[in-house]
């Protein structure tokens, strides 16, 4: 592969058997890291996915039910009650009128 006496009497160092032959073992390490790493590793974990959507969807549900304005929800209440929602504390709460 590499004359290695020519480059030992021409450095004036000596080079160890086999030196050359770590480097494509190293690069073959780099890669095999690098690809373990990767995005194109991928794998589709389920329970991961889906409790990050329900908590998206949850969060979805809270956003809408706290903009929504309950005055003509609960009108058939028999006690006239008016479900309403407390924007300070965001706890739902009934109001008699």
């Amino acid at each position: 592969m590499y004359d290695l006496e020519k480059i030992n009497k021409q450095n004036n160092f000596k080079i160890p058997n086999n030196f050359f032959d770590e480097f494509p073992i190293k690069i073959k390490n780099k890669i095999d890291m690098e690809k373990k790493f990767s995005w194109g590793n991928f794998k589709f974990k389920p329970i991961i996915s889906f409790s990050l959507s329900f908590a998206f969807l949850f969060f979805l549900w809270l956003t809408i039910l706290n903009n929504l304005n309950f005055e003509n929800f609960n009108n058939s209440d028999k006690n006239n009650n008016i479900s309403k929602i407390d924007l300070d504390t965001n706890f739902v709460f009934t109001q008699k009128i």
